[in-house]
């Protein structure tokens, strides 16, 4: 957004070629942080506000079920990792059992990177 002069009106801008719909995964599991993942989808839905292609928020669990968040609070998810198709980017939301959740897909998922603590 540009800001406007007194008594003009903003306009928006694009920078850069336009690249369609990006897809966001945001994996959760049981156990996972509310804030760590309501938060980062919330930025998204914002900039969904600001922009003309926007983003497609996808809510992943490993086995396609529900998850019960650290607070207890139950969460619905769209579908199961390995039915979920490509993603432009993958937010994996804070938790101790983010790792062992991590480690425990690792097999289920092709990535052309591995992060270091999930190395053996």
């Amino acid at each position: 957004m540009v800001r406007a002069a007194p008594g003009e009106r903003a306009r928006s801008i694009r920078v850069g070629p336009a690249v369609g719909r990006r897809r966001v995964g945001i994996l959760l599991f049981d156990h996972v942080k509310t804030l760590d993942f309501v938060g980062p989808g919330e930025v998204f839905v914002e900039a969904n506000q600001r922009v003309d292609d926007g983003y497609e928020l996808v809510l992943l669990s490993v086995d396609g079920q529900d998850v019960t968040t650290s607070m207890g609070v139950r969460i619905g998810v769209h579908t199961a990792v390995a039915d979920s198709g490509h993603f432009d980017t993958v937010i994996v939301p804070g938790s101790e059992q983010a790792p062992r959740v991590l480690r425990g897909m690792r097999s289920s998922v092709r990535s052309p990177i591995s992060p270091p603590e999930l190395e053996e």
